[in-house]
């Protein structure tokens, strides 16, 4: 690879640089420009070889894909040169190729002259010819069949007779659809779909679901964006696991939600949804939050205190009794 004049520096190179000392910086950059430019490598030790060899590849190709580029617009130069010289002299296939196109009269040329008149100057067309045509050909046709038909749906072959082909007008009864046997439509000409039947859910579960919407909006202080299947959900919730269940899991939802505290609560009451209820029922289990965590640690370090006090006590009355035991009884 010769001199150039340039070459392509990439954003990594910089970000890979960057991080390093405003020493080894001048060393290396110093070292890809010499390549880039020149392409001698440059002596390198350490980090900064192992640098080096990895933006190496990229230099390469870059200055590869410029000298292609460069024997490209050579080779083109030389191909309009070729150009003018009058280019590849035919070979002996093609010139039969061509005489045989000649014969069959695809090629034009000086002995092979257009054969239609309108292309050949020295064979004006004929403007007197007499074109006969047969414009009842069709009719003539459509007749035939008919005669056919006629021969072979004949009394003695048993088949019905052919029926001339005479339009004709369907009779529509003015009836209504409904008095015919016929669904009532909707306006369009097809029955109208029938009605789906409402869902009706259980006192237990809108009372569950009442109490749940009411829990967000009192936490949040916006109305509950209700789903579809919410409902449907809870009444299957109840169902299954009971009224007294249901609203246990709720509670430990809305505390787990208020101090997110499971994986899908992280994100507060955004996930308090009935869908969490169904999708994680055995993972909503009680838990201890750290108001009540730090109740029970002031509760336990009161009963240690209050058991010591008490086992000193009993202490100090053992040794009274002791000491009462040892006074001597007067005879």
């Amino acid at each position: 690879m010769g001199t150039r004049n340039s070459f392509v520096f990439y954003s990594s190179f910089f970000e890979a640089i960057k991080e390093l000392e405003d020493k080894d910086k001048g060393i290396i950059s110093y070292a890809i420009m010499q390549y880039g430019l020149t392409g001698e490598s440059p002596k390198l030790t350490g980090y900064l070889k192992s640098m080096f060899l990895l933006i190496k590849p990229q230099i390469d190709a870059n200055n590869e894909r410029y000298e292609n580029g460069c024997k490209g617009a050579e080779y083109g130069k030389l191909g309009k040169d070729f150009g003018k010289m009058g280019g590849r002299p035919k070979s002996k296939k093609s010139i039969d190729k061509q005489r045989k196109k000649e014969l069959e009269g695809k090629i034009e040329s000086p002995n092979n002259p257009p054969r239609s008149p309108q292309l050949n100057p020295n064979n004006p067309p004929n403007e007197d010819v007499d074109v006969n045509v047969n414009e009842d050909v069709d009719e003539n046709e459509k007749r035939e069949r008919l005669e056919k038909l006629k021969a072979i749906s004949s009394p003695s072959t048993g088949l019905p007779a052919a029926k001339s082909a005479t339009a004709v007008t369907p009779t529509i009864s003015s009836a209504p659809l409904g008095k015919v046997g016929f669904p009532k439509g909707n306006g369009n000409g097809f029955p109208s779909p029938s009605p789906k039947p409402s869902f009706k859910p259980s006192s237990s579960a809108a009372k569950l679901y009442a109490a749940f919407r009411t829990l967000y909006g009192s936490q949040t202080h916006f109305p509950y964006h209700a789903r579809k299947e919410d409902l449907a959900s809870m009444e299957i919730l109840v169902k299954r696991h009971g009224e007294h269940a249901v609203e246990n899991k709720i509670r430990i939802l809305h505390s787990a939600c208020k101090n997110a505290v499971f994986w899908f609560t992280k994100k507060g009451f955004s996930e308090f949804i009935v869908s969490n209820l169904i999708h994680h029922w055995n993972e909503l289990v009680p838990f201890e939050t750290d108001e009540q965590k730090q109740e029970r640690l002031s509760l336990e370090k009161t009963r240690e205190v209050a058991k010591k006090i008490f086992e000193e006590r009993q202490k100090e009355r053992q040794k009274w009794q002791s000491n009462r035991s040892k006074v001597p009884t007067k005879s």
